[in-house]
């Protein structure tokens, strides 16, 4: 069932998250394991959308164009959740300025697992933190009706909020 086969890829991305924030460096240390870490869970998190809606994601590491293999609608819902996170810190934002900064995020941290694996060829520290993206995804997917009833059914491991 591909419902289940996403939420097993959601727990293994959630395991990455909650690894990630437990490597978080101060300002200025090197951000490259923690970006590693958040930016394959970020990847998982799309993917596991991608199973759920489409049964199916691309062998690809790069945010941007599994992104790009979000249906229209899908990738609506995800902007929708994230204009209402964004204006809880900004009020008066059009859609199209929160809009603006999720999609900045995907292009910006669009290859950051790729960029924390060789820190030594890429500028890791101008890579932007992809978890934003990888929270309003992640509430996409969970609130899908059939992975809500899944993932309290098979019960998700962890208790992160949306």
């Amino acid at each position: 069932m591909q419902v289940d086969d996403a939420i097993e890829v959601l727990t293994h991305a959630d395991a990455m998250a909650a690894a990630a924030q437990r490597v978080r460096p101060p300002e200025g240390d090197d951000p490259a394991p923690y970006l590693l870490l958040q930016g394959l869970a970020t990847e998982l998190t799309l993917k596991a959308l991608l199973l759920a809606v489409k049964g199916r994601y691309p062998r690809v590491h790069a945010l941007r164009a599994l992104w790009g293999d979000l249906p229209e609608d899908v990738q609506e819902r995800v902007l929708k959740l994230h204009r209402n996170q964004y204006r809880s810190f900004h009020s008066d934002a059009s859609d199209g300025e929160a809009d603006g900064v999720l999609l900045h995020l995907v292009d910006a941290a669009g290859d950051a697992f790729h960029m924390a694996r060789y820190p030594m060829e890429h500028p890791v520290r101008d890579v932007p933190d992809p978890e934003p993206l990888r929270r309003v995804v992640r509430g996409a997917l969970v609130g899908l009706k059939d992975v809500a009833a899944a993932h309290s059914r098979l019960g998700s491991g962890r208790d992160e909020p949306i």
